[in-house]
């Protein structure tokens, strides 16, 4: 059993390095900012509405204004876009999922976000949003890849479960963000320190001088 946890442990290191070593993307991908109609598109609602609005943007000029609907499970999720567009199922080059959202009630509210990969397996996680306050909801890709294949996403769903009453939210900038520079020049510099010649000056011996023993020759 020892040998076989070792072993797993060993995999699972291996995994990790692979993934800190993927090709990162340089820049963000904006699945939805909601400036236009063809980002709507992308959203397929059940028992719910999503309308363009020009209240509580995060980005640009619009937002997009979601009311649950009371009854039976209320959702808005994107599906087909991810299906048809690889490069945007494919999540491993980027840091994390980020979107914002704006809680126009009077009251804490709970809403459900989950993230399908094309094998089934889902990720989900209840968030809550303070009453009359925008959040900034973020879930780092090294998070999603312990039970989901980032490599093939084929869902992201927002929903309430079988809410009482109408719920409205306005949600805006759900996008794909890169590793953030302040992140991206720690690993530099972790890199650097552990790796001296990563620098590229491949003679600077200067913390090797206290071992280097001096002659004189002729």
């Amino acid at each position: 059993q020892k040998v076989k946890n070792a072993l797993i442990k060993a995999r699972e290191r291996t995994e990790e390095r692979k993934f800190d070593n993927r090709i990162k993307a340089k820049g963000k991908l904006i699945i939805s900012d909601f400036e236009d109609k063809g980002d709507f598109d992308k959203w397929q609602t059940i028992n719910a509405t999503l309308i363009q609005s020009d209240q509580h943007p995060s980005s640009d000029s619009f937002s997009a204004k979601i009311d649950f609907l009371p009854g039976k499970t209320s959702a808005i999720k994107v599906e087909k876009y991810f299906q048809n567009n690889r490069l945007a199922s494919n999540w491993t080059p980027y840091n994390s999922l980020s979107l914002d959202i704006f809680n126009p009630q009077e009251r804490k509210t709970k809403i459900i976000l989950q993230i399908k990969d094309k094998n089934g397996k889902r990720f989900k996680k209840n968030i809550s949003i303070n009453a009359l306050s925008s959040s900034k909801i973020e879930i780092e890709t090294s998070e999603l890849r312990r039970s989901l294949d980032i490599s093939n996403i084929v869902q992201l769903n927002i929903f309430l479960w079988e809410p009482s009453k109408n719920n409205i939210f306005y949600l805006d900038n759900v996008r794909l963000e890169p590793l953030a520079k302040k992140e991206l020049e720690s690993i530099i510099n972790l890199t650097m320190d552990a790796h001296p010649y990563a620098t590229g000056d491949y003679f600077d011996f200067t913390h090797l001088k206290n071992k280097w023993l001096k002659v004189d020759s002729d």
